[in-house]
């Protein structure tokens, strides 16, 4: 039985990363992707994540020569993620691992310290960059915690634009030495930035979503913040908050829709941008 689709171009490409075979002539892959290297419709698909190299400028390893424009997909069909790209610098591209988990973009201001995947972060006292509130790793006893880096972000010479996981099912670092988890457990923030443990701290963070065993770095949790901007955000709560009032200009991400309970009230000389194509519900 034929599988509908809609396969535009389809490459086979050599362990060098050279094209050998179009697969375009009615020639269908594996359901999992497992017989291919190429590309369907705008999503390349590939058994490797994307790096910097995938970039704009043809230093691609895995499809040698392709300039990669923002916006492009990239699928793993070995680990079964969706990535996007967000820069297609020279060298430094950058690809944010799509997840089905609610966030916003926050900045990492220009000379700060990396964030690590899966660090938890908190607003910033700096300020903002291009409306967007910066954010930092956090510590135990912090407050104004937005929720979780959801790619490594290292802003050595540029102030570095990424996705904070606040509500949903998100990977978060914790350190090689740390014990097992149980699906359920509370999870806490360390002394350490950034960090994630099950020993009880006074930072609430989440709650285990699948089981873990020592060693393992980046595990499972539920988070659930609060959304946006429009000012610091509180712990987890039982009952999902967000602000009443918006005093700090925010823009929804152009990739997500928003939600909020009302009433809401903007500040005077604040903007809330609703991209086109975006829709904020207020309740």
């Amino acid at each position: 039985m034929a599988i509908p689709h809609n396969i535009n171009n389809l490459l086979r490409t050599d362990t060098n990363g050279d094209q050998t075979e179009d697969l375009t002539g009615g020639i269908l892959p594996e359901v999992d992707g497992s017989n291919l290297t190429g590309v369907i419709g705008n999503t390349y698909i590939s058994p490797v994540d994307p790096g910097p190299a995938d970039d704009g400028f043809g230093n691609s390893l895995t499809f040698s020569g392709t300039l990669f424009q923002i916006g492009q997909g990239w699928f793993n069909y070995t680990t079964e993620k969706l990535f996007r790209c967000v820069s297609n610098a020279q060298g430094k591209a950058r690809w944010n691992e799509n997840l089905q988990s609610f966030g916003s973009n926050f900045v990492a201001l220009s000379g700060s310290l990396d964030i690590p995947r899966g660090s938890v972060v908190k607003l910033d006292n700096s300020g903002s960059s291009g409306n967007l509130p910066l954010v930092e790793a956090a510590v135990d006893g912090d407050d104004a915690i937005v929720g979780v880096a959801s790619v490594l972000v290292e802003p050595a010479s540029e102030d570095v634009t990424f996705q904070v996981i606040s509500v949903g099912i998100v990977k978060v670092l914790v350190t090689n030495a740390e014990a097992n988890w149980t699906r359920g457990d509370a999870i806490y923030l360390s002394a350490a930035p950034g960090i994630a443990t099950s020993t009880p701290t006074s930072r609430l963070i989440g709650y285990a979503a699948k089981n873990a065993t020592t060693g393992t770095v980046l595990r499972d949790i539920f988070v659930g913040f609060g959304s946006g901007g429009g000012g610091g955000m509180g712990d987890l709560h039982t009952v999902m908050q967000n602000k009443k009032l918006i005093d700090a200009d925010y823009s929804l991400d152009p990739d997500y829709n928003g939600v909020m309970a009302g009433p809401v009230t903007i500040d005077v000389g604040v903007t809330l941008d609703v991209p086109v194509g975006s829709r904020l519900v207020i309740l």
